[in-house]
């Protein structure tokens, strides 16, 4: 276990090194979710306000995430990664509808109608008529955090709408502590929708806001909330609004331009004008914090976010140096992904859906990165907390993380990494015929070499490795393999 070290900066350190010290720990803080959401279910009309999901008092409503609502289909929920409906059919089991003989009895009395009701066109103009919706069909409610997206059909008209369910959970970017506060690293959350990114990046914020100058560049008001004024949670910072997503790079250029903050905040980097944005921030010395959406491997391979983490580029390398790769085990390839250019971010936090207590934290983006382009392992921190703060410090583990190599290959690499079935069905036809035994010599998954029992991870490099013009197994494999292996090289 480790704590964060106060009267050193707050330096990551073994809980064993505060045994005459303990007030200068900084240990895992109780975490305490304000309960907002009547400010959110206040828009609904009152037979939805007081469904049986969406009651105060019920225990889903500490993990609700947001409220569906279609015109023509029941009104829905999701609580902690589960769909809900508002109120229970007769075709609900109690159990899965969690709310029980009681509750649905009581709903029913409440609508006075059939329990599988659906939203009409009344419900959902109660719900939208006062909010004004941008250009990317998301409104909010003043000084609030939580968020409301429209479904628009063909003639504009909304037809749809998603309550997403903002929280500020003080306390929530501390298992960083010693990133926010020892270093001038810039660091990227990823991670799938609802992994809790915004939540870290506002109380990463207002930390960080204490000392320094912040800037948050709020393109859909998330991380500060709607109106002029912006949420207390956010501390310090100030806040610019985005009037469309489509110049949220305009406005980060401005805002370091004409502003100078030491740190700027975004969320949801998610275009190639932003990343641009994001590389001049860099250039001009400041820190950034932002949200993507997916995994470091993602980022790596996804061609308008990957300059993020420093960019992909692809070399032809000599004759030689390919063979020696093949021997290895590596790709057969002359063309090699390279990182082209030092990351934007120095340290990536991996986040993942219903794991809000438990980070990877990659310490070395340039590293990582590397790595990943080799088909290698990269190394992470796995950081734990005890959201009750009952349990002192953090849990640290050491990992490294796999990778995918069909993760980030060129057209060519995929072509020579694997041989078609129709292929490996063949050489099964030629082997029969010669009397020779199929197992030791080739399968779909190559592991070890008939001859030095070297181990392969690919179909293409024991094809490289049998077929070896110096190779030394090349001339204890019978002819009848050699050739084969040798014929189908060439059609690569």
């Amino acid at each position: 276990m480790y704590a964060f070290d106060k009267a050193n900066n707050y330096q990551l350190s073994p809980l064993s090194h505060f045994t005459n010290r303990p007030s200068d720990t900084l240990s895992s803080p109780a975490l305490h979710i304000p309960d907002d959401l009547d400010s959110l279910l206040d828009v609904l009309p009152p037979h939805l306000r007081n469904s049986p999901w969406l009651k105060a008092g019920h225990d889903g409503r500490a993990n609700l995430v947001e409220v569906v609502l279609d015109i023509g289909r029941r009104p829905t929920c999701w609580v902690g990664g589960k769909r809900e409906f508002l109120f229970p059919s007769n075709n609900d089991g109690d159990e899965e509808s969690g709310t029980g003989e009681k509750s649905r009895a009581s709903s029913t009395a409440l609508l006075s109608l059939d329990s599988d009701y659906v939203i009409t066109q009344e419900d959902l103009d109660h719900v939208l008529g006062d909010l004004h919706f941008g250009e990317d069909n998301r409104a909010g409610i003043e000084s609030q955090l939580h968020r409301i997206s429209g479904i628009r059909n063909r003639d504009g008209k909304l037809v749809g709408a998603t309550l997403r369910v903002g929280r500020y959970v003080p306390g929530n970017a501390m298992l960083i502590a010693d990133l926010l506060f020892r270093s001038d690293s810039s660091i990227l959350f990823v991670g799938p929708p609802g992994s809790a990114k915004t939540s870290i990046l506002r109380d990463a914020a207002r930390i960080l806001s204490q000392e320094h100058s912040v800037v948050i560049v709020d393109s859909s008001c998330e991380i500060g909330g709607a109106g002029d004024v912006p949420h207390d949670c956010i501390g310090l910072s100030r806040r610019m609004q985005v009037k469309n997503i489509k110049n949220q790079a305009q406005v980060m250029v401005e805002c370091v331009q004409n502003h100078t903050p030491s740190v700027i905040v975004i969320d949801e980097i998610g275009r190639g004008a932003e990343v641009q944005a994001a590389l001049t921030c860099k250039e001009r010395g400041v820190r950034i914090m932002a949200s993507a959406h997916g995994s470091l491997p993602g980022l790596v391979r996804n061609t308008q976010l990957c300059e993020l983490v420093g960019g992909v580029s692809v070399v032809t390398i000599g004759d030689k140096v390919a063979q020696k790769r093949a021997q290895n085990g590596e790709s057969s390839s002359k063309l090699k992904p390279e990182r082209k250019a030092p990351p934007v971010f120095d340290v990536v936090v991996e986040l993942k859906r219903g794991h809000l207590h438990e980070w990877q934290v990659v310490l070395n983006t340039a590293d990582a990165v590397d790595s990943i382009l080799s088909h290698s392992k990269y190394s992470a921190q796995v950081r734990k907390r005890d959201p009750e703060g009952t349990k002192a410090g953090v849990e640290i583990d050491d990992v490294v993380v796999l990778t995918n190599r069909d993760d980030i290959v060129t057209e060519r690499q995929q072509k020579a990494r694997s041989m078609p079935s129709v292929l490996i069905q063949s050489a099964q036809d030629v082997f029969d015929a010669n009397n020779i035994e199929w197992q030791p010599y080739f399968e779909k998954s190559v592991n070890d070499c008939p001859v030095c029992k070297k181990n392969f991870k690919t179909n293409g490099a024991m094809m490289m490795h049998a077929t070896a013009k110096k190779g030394k197994c090349r001339h204890h494999l019978p002819a009848e393999v050699e050739h084969f292996f040798v014929e189908n090289r060439n059609d690569q």
